[in-house]
């Protein structure tokens, strides 16, 4: 029954972070949102889940799938803290500890770079380019990974118990 419980998680983070994967991509190149550079970030978390939960699944290990929540927990905290951050940049509470440009080109001549920085259009940090329901796409990564922290820890005591 433990195995059972932990595999359905495992799917669960694998298709949710799928989904929000898509999502994320779907608003990028058909919508035309223009994600900043903690955008990008943002989704390396969703990345290393599907990862993880993908090898989880295929192991029975009882002391690697205890290991796999605690990965979980570690990750999903991180993204918390990365959406918090940005959520923060975005209502003014503190400013950016660096640039928030979404591309990086290199330059073989100081021509390139002039043309470079008179022609790009910056995507910062604190300018929301998308709401839904008012809520900022960082508003909702706070939500949600506050929300999958939760069930991985919840995920991870059923284990154990």
């Amino acid at each position: 029954m433990i195995l059972d419980n932990s595999n359905f998680l495992n799917l669960f983070f694998l298709l949710f972070s799928g989904l929000i994967l898509l999502i994320v991509y779907y608003l990028e190149f058909f919508v035309g949102v223009e994600p900043c550079k903690l955008c990008i970030y943002q989704r390396f978390p969703y990345f290393i889940v599907i990862l993880l939960a993908s090898s989880s699944l295929l192991i029975k290990n009882l002391k690697i799938k205890k290991l796999t929540f605690i990965f979980y927990i570690l990750i999903f905290f991180i993204s918390l803290i990365m959406s918090l951050y940005h959520f923060g940049i975005e209502k003014n509470l503190w400013n950016a500890l660096t640039g928030c440009e979404a591309t990086i080109k290199s330059f073989g001549n100081s021509n390139n770079l002039k043309e470079y920085l008179l022609n790009k259009n910056y995507v910062s940090c604190n300018n929301v380019s998308f709401k839904f329901l008012g809520i900022s796409l960082a508003g909702y990564n706070v939500i949600i990974s506050f929300i999958l922290l939760v069930i991985s820890t919840i995920g991870l005591r059923k284990i154990i118990n």
